[in-house]
């Protein structure tokens, strides 16, 4: 059919018959209701978390703040925790929240300079990075385990 041609309304009506009808759900994606049920609470541990890890983190004596006893384990296992909890909190790609939390981690490292008892440490920076790298790889296979556990299938990490 021409378009300088008439058309009458049923050639239009048997046209729009012939196509398939419009889907109006997204497609479904195997194991993301799975972790769509733990988006809510993660992002709650997460907030927690961040909170915690600030308020530790500027604590003006140092002695009076939970340790292992090693200063660089306690900064990656508190930066650890965070990118954790981020993975499957999802709140936006892996790489920026990463990136997002080491700039925290170097926020808190500013802050200390001005807390008394308290100094800024470039290795407890890259502890903080360290956490990060081992925490998205822990949230990772979490979100693996958390979608495989629900359809069925074996995780892809």
């Amino acid at each position: 059919m021409r378009w300088t041609e008439r058309t009458s309304v049923p050639d239009i009506h048997n046209l729009l018959v012939a196509l398939p009808p419009p889907t109006t759900s997204a497609p479904v994606i195997p194991g993301q209701a799975a972790t769509a049920r733990w988006r809510l609470p993660a992002r709650v541990a997460f907030a927690l978390l961040t909170a915690a890890v600030g308020v530790l983190g500027l604590l003006p004596h140092p002695d009076a703040v939970p340790s292992s006893g090693w200063d660089k384990l306690d900064h990656s296992g508190g930066f650890a925790a965070l990118m954790a909890t981020a993975m499957p909190a999802r709140l936006g790609r892996a790489w920026r929240v990463a990136l997002v939390l080491v700039a925290y981690g170097g926020a808190i490292e500013l802050l200390q300079q001005a807390v008394p008892g308290r100094s800024a440490e470039w290795g407890d920076l890259l502890a903080d990075a360290i956490g990060v790298g081992l925490g998205w790889a822990v949230g990772r296979a979490a979100l693996g385990w958390l979608q495989g556990r629900r359809t069925g299938t074996p995780p892809s990490v």
